[in-house]
């Protein structure tokens, strides 16, 4: 009989690209869930008059500001390709191992090229 582990060390286990995809799908999800009503809360000032929106334009001078934003459009970015990701495999396309890991590194591809040109635009 083979001895089972006592314990499982998962910083040893080798996680396939594919749910290192759909894992972070679900954790750029969590983070949008809360970051939104803030975003919101910004669109809503800037156009309460003319001058809050000055003002808001102003703070997108801010250093931190810009990173936040960053950030924030890159979950944004993510969480749309992975999105459409699993859209496709709800369809059945590119249900197989082959195909899970094609589109996963075409999510990955797509997310580095449109996370590049959105930090042109912001800096």
């Amino acid at each position: 009989m083979k001895e089972r582990p006592k314990n499982l060390n998962l910083f040893n286990m080798r996680i396939p690209i594919t749910a290192v995809i759909s894992i972070m799908h679900r954790v750029s999800g969590i983070l949008l869930f809360f970051l939104i009503p803030f975003i919101l809360y910004i669109l809503r000032e800037s156009l309460i008059s003319e001058v809050n929106f000055i003002i808001i334009k102003s703070y997108f001078s801010i250093f931190l500001v810009k990173i936040f934003l960053m950030f924030f459009l890159s979950l944004l970015i993510y969480h749309v390709f992975a999105g459409w990701r699993h859209i496709l495999m709800d369809y059945g396309f590119y249900e197989c191992k082959n195909g899970g890991i094609y589109t996963s590194k075409i999510v990955l591809f797509l997310f580095v090229f449109f996370f590049f040109i959105t930090g042109v635009f912001i800096w």
